[in-house]
C-alpha cells in the first residue's frame, strides 16, 4: 500500500510542475485514495476519473449554451426595449413641445400673432 501512495504522491508532484495541480480536485483524490487502499484497480480509477471529466465537460457545455441562450434574449429583449422607448421618446419629445410651443391648430404660430397686432 505504500508503494501506491508513493506512485500516488509523485503523479500529483509532476501534475504540479507541468502547472495542472490534481491534488486540490476532490473526486479525483477521492478516488485516488480508493486506489491507494485497494478497494479499486488503476483500470477502474482511470474510467472512473475519465467518467467524471466527461460530466464535467457536458455540465460547462450546458452552462455556455444557457448563457449563449441567455445572451440571445437579452440582445432581443434590449431591442425590443430599445424600440419601445425610442417610439416613448418621440411621443414624450411630442408632448414636450405641444406644453412649450402650444398647439397649433388652436394658436397661430407666432409671427402671425405679432403682425395682427
Amino acid at each position: 500500500m505504500q508503494s501506491l501512495r508513493s506512485i500516488a504522491e509523485r503523479a500529483i508532484a509532476r501534475a504540479q510542475k507541468r502547472g495542472t495541480p490534481i491534488d486540490h480536485d476532490v473526486e479525483y483524490m477521492a478516488l485516488v485514495k480508493q486506489w491507494v487502499e485497494g478497494e479499486i484497480d488503476i483500470e477502474t480509477m482511470r474510467q472512473r476519473y475519465m467518467d467524471v471529466l466527461a460530466r464535467r465537460s457536458a455540465e460547462r457545455r450546458g452552462r455556455q449554451q444557457l448563457a449563449a441562450s441567455t445572451d440571445r434574449s437579452q440582445l432581443t429583449s434590449a431591442s425590443t426595449t430599445s424600440t419601445d422607448a425610442s417610439a416613448g421618446a418621440a411621443s414624450m419629445v411630442d408632448d414636450r413641445a405641444t406644453v412649450l410651443l402650444g398647439n397649433a391648430a388652436e394658436c397661430p404660430p407666432p409671427e402671425e400673432a405679432s403682425s395682427k397686432d
